[in-house]
């Protein structure tokens, strides 16, 4: 039992050194990639996020636009829909998990970590007050991927006060509710005859 407990420190030490350089070859990695530096003016975004993101999405013109890689990573609820049954689901799941997985750790910090000013945790708050910690989680993992693609395609840079004025445009049309023209399959009859 010595000889393990004596051995256990030093096992841990080297482990220790070996991340301590794997973080030192990501931080260079990140300084010469210009998309990972942009990425990373976003809060919450750190060297892992920002380069899972940039080999995850490669091209960011593959996509039609940038509302499109939030269902390509599966941070959108599955639909269940039959007659008269509309039934939203957990998040569909499909796509790079690891991805995923970066993006909800990304969002985590933003709503956990002090963020001052900025309007992604704004409206994840809002959104936690109506629905939960967790769809808003889910939700600010979905918009922060909007906004990492945005900036992948726009060569913009984000402030920590607020969203700069270029991405704020084009972000601004994807994330504004669709406003309810629905007419009615069936349109009240008036009565013929007046009760008096």
């Amino acid at each position: 039992m010595e000889a393990i407990a004596t051995a256990l420190p030093k096992v841990r030490d080297a482990l220790v050194h070996e991340f301590a350089g794997f973080e030192r070859k990501l931080r260079a990695i990140a300084r010469q990639d210009d998309n990972a530096r942009r990425l990373m003016t976003t809060p919450g975004v750190g060297v892992l996020v920002a380069l899972t993101f940039v080999a995850a999405v490669d091209a960011p013109e593959r996509f039609r636009s940038s509302r499109a890689v939030g269902p390509h990573f599966g941070l959108t609820p599955k639909k269940y829909q039959s007659g008269e049954t509309d039934h939203s689901g957990r998040i569909s799941k499909i796509g790079d998990g690891s991805m995923r997985t970066a993006l909800y750790e990304a969002a985590n910090v933003i709503l956990t970590r002090p963020v001052k000013g900025s309007d992604l945790k704004g409206w994840a708050l809002a959104v936690a007050r109506r629905a939960g910690p967790r769809k808003a989680r889910v939700a600010l993992a979905r918009k922060l991927a909007v906004v990492l693609h945005c900036m992948l395609t726009c060569s913009c840079r984000v402030r920590t006060a607020a969203l700069n004025g270029e991405l704020r445009d084009r972000l601004r049309a994807p994330f504004r509710q669709p406003e309810l023209n629905v007419r009615p399959l069936f349109k009240p009859q008036l009565p013929l005859l007046r009760v008096a």
